[in-house]
């Protein structure tokens, strides 16, 4: 329950714990009301109306927080007496983490930043931090990386960690699989593949070329080549006004090949979470009129995608090989924009999976047999 009595930094009277506030009353604190879908317990002034709900009697007054690291945040909300910090917020003011709205509600805001907010609730989302310290090692200088969650060293634990049950690593957001540094605390869900810790702090990348890439802890940034938007542990660029993003899955595509349409170099994307405009075919998948196709549900997922410019390529549309050879087929298949049947039939079937070939796709084509394939069947090939 806590204290019965506590002295709290937003009003000049101690407050006293009462259980079943009446809804008539707001939190001085968050704006919200008590009872109903809120929590009906608090602390209450005996002298005057002032009322502060449990939990943000908990909330500090001033905090550091590792995503602005030049000044502490103040508790803060929009209409405030003179005990409390106020905060000034046009309309479209959006909390610096989550991106969304402020509203009405309290914030932690930086008194000497005008325009950065954080929602209490982002600001309290623990996120793991990166410690760079210089080792010297026979007269070698060596930048020593740990990561540390709740202030405290994240453990190495080399079999799967069952308090952490459905949880995703925080870098490459898949389910715990292998050895993995995890938080201490038993309430605490962060944990990262030891493969995702062991990534290299600074990058050269092809993708961005001009300036070396730093991985860091952010807020959830969206990767510029997947468009993955909870991006965490990410590559950053912000040299020169650049704002580059790749998340550590990215950093390891290996296709990249040469567009005649195009004066940049195009990397092929297997898992781009983004439904782009094709500027081959002026169509976007996201906006289809009728039945999605069977071909392009089988490759939406994969893109080409420019990363100097805004230039995409739906992957049935890209720069294909011409030619390519099936393990299971004697002859090279020729990669055709159209085929026109021989015969009356408007029906043709995919001699891989056997089932219908949409012909205003493009496919693979055997001339001598007559053989035809999805380019979706062919895409290890």
């Amino acid at each position: 329950m806590g204290e019965r009595i506590i002295k709290h930094f937003s009003h000049k009277h101690n407050l006293q714990f009462h259980r079943d506030i009446l809804e008539v009353h707001s939190c001085f604190i968050c704006n919200l009301s008590f009872g109903g879908q809120h929590d009906s317990n608090g602390y209450a002034c005996s002298l005057c109306f002032h009322f502060i709900h449990g939990k943000c009697a908990k909330l500090e007054q001033h905090i550091n927080h590792s995503l602005h690291t030049r000044h502490h945040l103040t508790l803060a909300k929009r209409s405030l007496s003179n005990t409390t910090t106020t905060t000034t917020l046009s309309s479209s003011s959006c909390c610096y983490f989550c991106e969304k709205p402020i509203g009405n509600e309290c914030t932690y805001a930086c008194d000497e930043c005008s325009n950065f907010h954080m929602h209490t609730t982002c600001a309290m989302i623990t996120l793991p931090k990166i410690l760079r310290s210089d080792d010297v090692d026979g007269g070698q200088h060596h930048n020593v990386v740990q990561y540390t969650c709740h202030e405290k060293g994240m453990k190495l634990v080399e079999h799967e960690d069952e308090r952490k049950g459905r949880a995703k690593c925080f870098a490459c957001h898949s389910l715990w699989s292998g050895p993995a540094y995890s938080c201490t605390l038993n309430e605490c869900e962060n944990f990262l593949h030891k493969s995702c810790a062991d990534l290299q702090q600074k990058i050269k990348h092809p993708f961005h070329s001009r300036h070396p890439l730093l991985l860091l802890v952010s807020k959830p940034l969206s990767c510029r080549s997947c468009c993955k938007k909870n991006c965490s542990l990410i590559f950053n660029c912000h040299e020169d006004g650049c704002d580059f993003h790749l998340c550590p899955k990215c950093i390891f595509l290996d296709t990249i090949v040469k567009c005649r349409s195009h004066d940049h170099l195009l990397p092929l994307v297997e898992n781009a979470s983004c439904e782009i405009q094709c500027d081959a075919c002026q169509k976007s998948y996201k906006n289809w009129v009728g039945v999605v196709p069977s071909e392009v549900i089988h490759t939406r997922s994969f893109l080409f995608r420019c990363m100097e410019c805004v230039f995409n390529l739906h992957f049935l549309c890209g720069p294909l090989p011409i030619t390519i050879k099936y393990e299971y087929h004697i002859h090279p298949l020729l990669l055709l924009d159209h085929l026109i049947l021989e015969d009356d039939s408007d029906e043709c079937y995919c001699d891989i999976c056997e089932e219908e070939v949409d012909l205003q796709f493009r496919i693979y084509y055997c001339e001598d047999c007559k053989y035809v394939a999805h380019i979706h069947c062919l895409n290890s090939e």
